[in-house]
């Protein structure tokens, strides 16, 4: 236990500091990339000793507690990456390769919808128009399901062949890409919660309640403990994942429900849209089932195996988009 709780430290560290460095990197390199147009416009940067201003602190304030509230979810990693230590060998990096899968379509979907419809929602609420609000996070909320749906199935139909194309070489063998891919499910099943929860809490974070969302982190990270000690003698290392899943479910739901409490209701439309898209999202993974029955990936990454991915992944998609057009959906063209 001992050994494997170093081993965990010593990941999660190195991990932090690749981690680290290249973030700093990415918003140096932001922030450069928009000096030179800023100063186009007339809106040159330099430092500024004014640390008084009213608003200056306000927004401190704001971004201490968001910061707080973002910090739970690497605890929640960290735990989660403590607890798969004391499992069988090779836990940790299943975990870990399976969540860095998951924020693929979370980073492509989810997190840049809600980014863009922050400044929106942040000028309604200024506005009072709790109207166009709940029509703004209705539109995220039916924008980030549209593809995160589909992506859940997607994931779980193709969580082998997407293990064994990409990392079965080497020490990675079919086995790890089995049991890797049972991982990548697990995390599978919140996915489409992850998202939408990201719609939530930037909706508080415009109704400059930030404090309601660490409050609901920090529950959800004491579930996240509880839960992974439920399910990891059952499922081991993919009961971690679970855990994971469920906690943000619930999360999900408790903020939803805070949300309503303050008069804004998202619901009503999405009903009917979210069944079409579950229902098409179910007939695109029966029909991926055959191709994955081939066993494809077997030998691991060769110019087929590759190309029997792509084409399951780029067909999957274009057979989900026109059965929601058969079915009637009208969301697609907004």
């Amino acid at each position: 236990m001992k050994n494997g709780f170093a081993r965990a430290m010593d990941f999660v560290q190195r991990t932090a500091i690749e981690g680290t460095v290249e973030e700093i990197g990415e918003q140096f390199a932001q922030i450069a990339l928009q000096l030179r147009p800023l100063a186009r416009h007339g809106f040159g940067v330099r430092l500024s000793r004014g640390l008084r201003d009213r608003r200056l602190r306000r927004i401190a304030r704001l971004m201490g507690i968001a910061a707080i509230g973002a910090s739970v979810y690497q605890i929640n990693v960290l735990v989660g990456t403590l607890l798969a230590s004391l499992l069988e060998r090779g836990s940790v990096a299943y975990l870990y390769y399976a969540n860095r899968i998951m924020e693929l379509p979370l980073g492509i979907f989810a997190f840049a919808v809600s980014n863009v419809m922050l400044p929106s929602m942040s000028s309604a609420s200024a506005r009072t128009d709790m109207t166009a609000f709940a029509t703004l996070m209705q539109r995220s909320l039916l924008s980030v399901l549209l593809f995160l749906v589909p992506s859940t199935v997607g994931i779980c139909v193709l969580a082998e062949p997407i293990f064994a194309v990409l990392f079965m070489r080497g020490a990675f063998d079919p086995g790890d890409a089995l049991l890797a891919g049972g991982a990548l499910r697990m995390y599978a099943v919140g996915l489409w919660a992850v998202g939408c929860s990201r719609i939530y809490t930037q909706a508080f974070y415009a109704l400059q309640q930030p404090g309601a969302v660490v409050k609901v982190a920090w529950v959800t990270l004491g579930l996240n403990v509880v839960l992974c000690l439920l399910l990891m003698p059952v499922l081991a290392h993919a009961g971690i994942a679970l855990a994971g899943s469920l906690a943000v479910i619930v999360q999900l739901m408790i903020l939803r429900r805070m949300l309503r409490r303050r008069g804004v209701a998202v619901e009503e439309g999405l009903g009917a849209d979210v069944l079409r898209m579950v229902a098409a999202a179910a007939v695109m993974g029966l029909a991926l089932l055959p191709v994955v029955g081939t066993r494809f990936w077997s030998q691991g990454l060769t110019g087929v195996s590759l190309a029997l991915l792509m084409g399951a992944v780029g067909g999957g998609a274009a057979l989900y988009f026109a059965l929601l057009r058969l079915l009637g959906f009208h969301g697609l063209r907004r």
